[in-house]
């Protein structure tokens, strides 16, 4: 609808292009500015309402109050269609264009809600991907600034063609400028976007990557307990079925009252040693929430003291110990265990023997050599076959050392293990903390 009257001025045009220009900015600022969710949602935001609704009350209700109904109506279409920028920014772009298109029959001048079609443009380069629907919002903007610039510049000058073709390329610069402004909203918008999405991608993969660490912790507790478990309760079966024998024996012949005795005192003494052992192991996975004590229990220290019971159970066991002062906890550990193990084996599997335990350090190894003398491996009997064998091996490679069994040439069996006093490979230090 030409206007009627005397022309605006060249300076009234100027501040009012860049009245709406100022609006523009404002506009896109408070909508791109707020924060934004990582993730495209489904449906219309709060802070999008908001927006909406500001719109609507300052730039659409003055037009309504002063009985331009028809013009208040398609000014609501352009508005309410960017309540769904977000979550359907391809429709809710069509949407504002189809209504700013609407516009040009009804009013030929620019209104405040006219940015609309800048921030659909600008959510259409945020949450779309790809460039097909980015060519079509580029498209769509280059008709309309071709449109609105005759459009409104001959709607400003009453409809003279001569005058308004000197203005047409004002707006048309002014246009362009804010739909640049759009495109670069929109790509902070999606820049920020993907670097939103490739860091929580990384704190995901970080989480499981935590979580993975922790079950695998877990299993690796899990795994030495059950060996610690299979030594303590093996030892002190062992140990109590050859004294339970010689009780028996001494019981039934009654001519060896005081040993009967002694046996029974090494089988209770056995089995307190091993129920508190056991106690303490099971402790460890009941007790959640606190800070437990996951160091080893046992050490290189206490082998004379296992040597000791060893004897009292009827084995006769030769200790050669040397300069074994200052053993980190985790290769003392597994010196014990391995030690422990072999005389185990040696009261079960060697018959009537004698046992040889040898424990000696130098600066960067501590050697461990359990003998003995009886029958040894039978033949074609596999010297890995038992979980016994297994375990001291684990114990042992997982710190670095080797651990070697089998028969000796003059009879007899032997165990020899070499465990590095400091782990070499730093794949080992963290399980240092939890392999003994």
């Amino acid at each position: 609808m030409p206007l009627t009257g005397k022309f605006p001025s060249q300076g009234h045009l100027t501040q009012l292009r860049r009245g709406i220009l100022a609006q523009l900015v404002r506009s896109l600022t408070l909508v791109f500015v707020s924060a934004a969710p990582i993730d495209q949602p489904t449906r219309p935001l709060r802070i999008d309402w908001l927006v909406v609704a500001g719109l609507l009350v300052f730039s659409v209700a003055p037009y309504a109050l002063s009985g331009r109904f028809a013009l208040a109506l398609v000014l609501i279409l352009q508005v309410v269609p960017l309540a769904w920028r977000r979550a359907r920014p391809a429709v809710a772009f069509l949407a504002v264009a189809l209504a700013t298109v609407a516009q040009v029959p009804v009013f030929d001048q620019p209104a405040v809600p006219n940015v609309s079609l800048m921030i659909a443009l600008a959510s259409l380069i945020t949450w779309t991907t790809g460039f097909r629907w980015y060519a079509v919002g580029l498209g769509v903007c280059a008709v309309g600034v071709v449109v609105a610039s005759v459009d409104w510049a001959l709607g400003m000058t009453g409809g003279d063609v001569s005058f308004s073709a000197s203005n047409t390329a004002t707006y048309a610069v002014g246009c362009l400028i804010c739909i640049a402004a759009a495109v670069a909203f929109g790509e902070a918008g999606r820049r920020r976007r993907q670097l939103m999405l490739e860091l929580h991608a990384r704190a995901l993969d970080a989480e499981r990557e935590r979580d993975q660490h922790a079950r695998l912790a877990a299993q690796t507790e899990r795994t030495r307990i059950a060996r610690d478990m299979h030594d303590v309760v093996a030892h002190a079966l062992a140990v109590i079925v050859v004294q339970s024998d010689g009780a028996a024996y001494a019981a039934r012949h009654a001519s060896s009252p005081d040993a009967a005795a002694q046996a029974l005192d090494v089988i209770g003494q056995t089995s307190r040693s091993a129920l508190a052992e056991t106690r303490r192991l099971v402790g460890v996975l009941r007790e959640e929430g606190e800070a437990l004590d996951l160091s080893p229990s046992t050490s290189v220290g206490d082998i004379p003291e296992l040597v000791e019971r060893v004897r009292t159970a009827g084995l006769e066991v030769h200790l050669a110990y040397h300069d074994v002062k200052d053993i980190p906890p985790g290769p003392g550990a597994a010196a014990y265990r391995v030690v422990q193990e072999s005389l185990t084996n040696i009261i079960k599997h060697a018959g009537p023997a004698t046992a040889r335990v040898e424990v000696a350090r130098d600066e960067h190894t501590l050697s461990v050599l359990v003998a003995d003398s009886g029958r040894g491996l039978l033949p074609g009997a596999n010297a890995r076959g038992g979980y016994g064998l297994l375990g001291m091996s684990e114990r042992v490679s997982v710190l670095g050392g080797t651990l070697a069994a089998g028969n000796q040439p003059a009879g007899g069996f032997i165990v020899s293990a070499t465990i590095p006093l400091r782990a070499t490979d730093p794949t080992i230090k963290d399980q240092d903390r939890l392999q003994p």
